[in-house]
């Protein structure tokens, strides 16, 4: 019977432990500002773009033209999800350099290569 009540509390308890860290989470910075972040997923299709420098190329026409379309209202934020970091990443996102070198357009011609 002790082992019926003990485990009969220890339900509740850790449920009430699990909400009490997802609400503390929901007040955690992020370590960056994504009030004007923008992301996106794309799926290229092989046979158009079989190789990394025909990515790489589809990806960076992309990007250009993301760069001069209009700002959405900031009411109006879209979900968008992209893995390549490309240059002024770090400074949009607000993400401070700790070590190393910001991102460039320098060698990504033949050294690129997307998963």
């Amino acid at each position: 019977m002790t082992a019926e009540i003990a485990l009969a509390l220890t339900v509740p308890c850790g449920a009430g432990l699990l909400g009490r860290s997802v609400m503390e989470l929901q007040n955690v910075k992020p370590g960056f500002t994504a009030a004007s972040a923008l992301s996106l997923r794309v799926t290229l299709p092989q046979r158009s773009y079989r190789d990394s420098n025909a990515q790489h190329i589809f990806y960076t026409r992309v990007i250009d033209g993301l760069k001069s379309a209009p700002q959405p209202p900031p009411n109006e934020r879209p979900v968008v999800d992209a893995r390549p970091v490309t240059p002024g990443y770090f400074t949009a996102m607000q993400i401070p350099m700790l070590a190393g070198r910001d991102v460039n357009d320098a060698g990504t011609e033949d050294k690129f290569r997307w998963r």
